[in-house]
């Protein structure tokens, strides 16, 4: 399910490169990114990360678990409500609108996929992504294509594939039948508060090691090399996804694995396959790299082939990191993964700072 979406997905990326400009297209990508990776961790306390691991524990009811997470999720979404008359008095004021929407869809897609993880319907998850990168696809067809509406019918498209997407996951997991206000306790929602809130920080340092790339190459080098950038970005993606697909799975397998005996053994030899794995693709990637630019993008893209070398490296230390991390999942001891996530962004930002004035692209690779 997830290889499929993320195909699809990869397949938009010259569409986008198409009918979009260099700047529309990172002012676009830019954003998503931000609002997945940054703002919606903080805004709902990470709290659909609390939905799998209690979801997952015997001894948790499921029930409670998504009525106080969407309880949670509602009351932070009204306190980031508070913020829109400062942004409106910026110029992030004409994607206000979409920003807001897009925020809150996304919180569903994350509440209910995971309640669905959790419920053991993987195949409902799986085949939720494929849907919605079709919904993604078709939409944005019909408003970039047909109607040219341009960054606007980017939005759009987003808006109605993650609404159908979002719908499907709600009742398909059940959760339409399991969320009542009687479940909503001050208890619970300690409980999971207390295992997700160390995850936001986390969030946080991802973000800084990741999409503030981006953002320092804009505000350094301008829109036209954060669209390079952007488009570079993408193939080390594909291998984030591989990784993204295990550690789903490797998440609810370790959490079931906890108190085996041969625990240590498991761990031991999954890390070794991930490697190997990870390695085997990223080398046939930067083989293949040139030619698939010169194929899938035209001349004002093709510059960037060169940092998806750099950038596919950093992809499989990020996957080790993920690996190593749910150890910390697993124990519920989720300020462990604060502490060494912290020390990661803060480093990666000074020199994101200092390689990006020198280097430019590369430095940000």
């Amino acid at each position: 399910g997830n290889f499929g979406s993320k195909f699809i997905t990869f397949l938009l990326v010259p569409f986008y490169a198409h009918y979009l400009s260099a700047e529309q297209f990172g002012i676009s990508d830019t954003m998503l990114t931000t609002i997945t990776n940054l703002i919606a961790p903080v805004v709902f306390l990470s709290i659909y990360d609390a939905v799998l691991r209690f979801g997952l524990d015997s001894s948790y009811d499921k029930e409670k678990v998504i009525s106080n997470s969407i309880f949670i999720g509602i009351f932070g979404f009204c306190i980031a409500l508070v913020f829109l008359p400062i942004l409106m008095l910026t110029s992030f004021k004409i994607y206000i609108h979409y920003f807001y929407i897009l925020l809150a869809l996304a919180f569903f897609q994350n509440l209910f996929g995971q309640y669905a993880r959790s419920k053991g319907k993987v195949q409902l998850f799986s085949l939720n992504g494929i849907l919605l990168s079709i919904f993604i696809a078709m939409f944005s067809y019909i408003f970039i294509v047909q109607l040219r509406k341009g960054l606007d019918g980017f939005f759009l498209a987003q808006i109605i594939a993650y609404s159908l997407s979002d719908i499907i996951l709600f009742f398909g997991s059940d959760a339409c039948h399991d969320i009542s206000p009687k479940f909503v306790t001050k208890q619970d929602i300690r409980i999971l508060l207390i295992y997700s809130i160390p995850l936001v920080p986390n969030s946080i340092m991802w973000w800084l090691m990741t999409v503030s790339s981006r953002y320092l190459v804009l505000y350094l080098s301008g829109a036209y090399w954060t669209g390079l950038f952007v488009v570079a970005s993408k193939f080390p993606s594909l291998l984030s996804t591989v990784n993204q697909v295990f550690i789903q799975a490797w998440q609810i397998s370790a959490v079931e694995e906890e108190r085996s005996t041969t625990a240590v053994d498991y761990y031991t030899t999954v890390f070794k396959s991930l490697a190997s794995m990870l390695f085997i693709s990223s080398s046939l990637l930067t083989m293949l790299i040139k030619p698939l630019f010169s194929i899938l993008f035209s001349s004002d893209y093709f510059t960037a082939w060169y940092l998806v070398p750099l950038l596919t490296l950093g992809t499989i230390f990020s996957a080790f990191s993920d690996y190593f991390a749910t150890n910390y999942i697993v124990s519920k001891k989720t300020e462990g993964i604060l502490r060494t996530s912290m020390y990661g962004g803060l480093v990666n930002f000074l020199l994101n700072i200092v390689l990006i004035t020198f280097l430019g692209l590369v430095g940000a690779a």
